[in-house]
């Protein structure tokens, strides 16, 4: 038998990262696969709750979209930093050409290159775009998880307190964390997080 539970999108804990802040047995033969299993199901609950916690994702995300209703010099995209915009689209003009607008990366702010308002109601812009800290490498055969860059390292540090602290309080705790963790974000995971946390800010 061996681990059946892959990493998902959101994790920015490598396995083995996890396995060796985690398991502090003395042999690596005491660690089963059920133990596996458990916990990179924890590791993709913590993942998942500290991207809601900053309120931006972690790993870059390729296909978010905003629908914005303009009438305003600026599209202020709910997630940041920007890694790219894609497409922006009316839903009367149709597409933008990259020429016709500028973003802001670091603060999520598109704006018509001429210094225009958006055209408001009864028109939409919807923006596609990318954003987050850092990314995944994942193996095209396996589909596993390799390699973690970019991710600031206090925010991977938080992340294994946390899943540690699952761990440590025992095995009625360890139910249904593939979706929320069960034992709520600790100080130490807070602290590390805070300066994280998404800010909503406007044109300097």
């Amino acid at each position: 038998m061996t681990s059946t539970v892959n990493l998902s999108n959101k994790a920015f804990i490598l396995k083995k990262e996890a396995r060796d802040f985690v398991f502090t047995r003395s042999s690596s033969v005491d660690v089963n696969d059920t133990d596996e299993d458990v916990l990179y199901g924890i590791v993709n609950a913590v993942c998942s709750a500290v991207e809601a916690y900053i309120g931006s994702p972690v790993i870059n995300d390729p296909a978010l979209v905003w629908e914005d209703e303009g009438g305003w010099p600026e599209i202020l995209l709910p997630y940041w930093p920007i890694i790219e915009v894609s497409e922006v689209t009316d839903s009367v003009l149709g597409d933008y050409d990259e020429e016709d607008y500028v973003v802001s990366t670091k603060r999520g702010v598109v704006l018509l290159a001429d210094g225009s308002d958006w055209p408001a109601s009864p028109n939409f812009t919807t923006v596609t775009y990318e954003a987050g800290l850092g990314e995944q490498t994942v193996d095209d055969i396996t589909g596993e998880v390799t390699a973690i860059t970019g991710v600031p390292d206090d925010i991977r540090q938080a992340g294994l307190e946390w899943v540690r602290l699952i761990w440590r309080s025992g095995p009625e705790n360890f139910t249904e964390t593939s979706q929320t963790p069960s034992i709520a974000i600790p100080k130490l995971t807070k602290g590390l997080l805070e300066k994280h946390k998404l800010k909503v800010i406007g044109i300097a």
